[in-house]
């Protein structure tokens, strides 16, 4: 599924960049960065999760799943550059869940995928 799709030969670069961030996260426990430093960090984590969702909706033929990808990609890109509100976590978190729910309750949809 989603993380099949990571396993792409041409998704290469969102897998390195992950590595990336993941690494710059844990190694926030040990050297403390700045706020400043860690809100570019997750800026850039987001972003990242929102371009990996909208390149993988391109590859997923049901229209609901493609639509939900799109809507969670859109919002976890954008939600980096418009002001905190009461509901923007909460919308955050689903949109990082949805797909990956999504995902479970419809898993043969993408199986053919992989073969080509």
């Amino acid at each position: 599924m989603i993380f099949k799709f990571l396993n792409n030969y041409y998704v290469l670069i969102f897998r390195i960049l992950l590595v990336v961030i993941l690494i710059f996260k844990i190694s926030n426990w040990f050297v403390a960065y700045s706020a400043e430093t860690n809100r570019t960090i997750n800026t850039i984590m987001f972003c990242l999760i929102g371009i990996v969702f909208l390149a993988y909706s391109w590859s997923v033929n049901k229209i609901i799943i493609k639509l939900t990808l799109l809507i969670c990609g859109i919002f976890l890109i954008a939600m980096n550059f418009i002001p905190n509100f009461e509901m923007k976590s909460i919308i955050g978190i689903t949109c990082l869940l949805l797909p990956l729910i999504l995902e479970k309750l419809f898993p043969e949809e993408h199986q053919n995928l992989y073969t080509k």
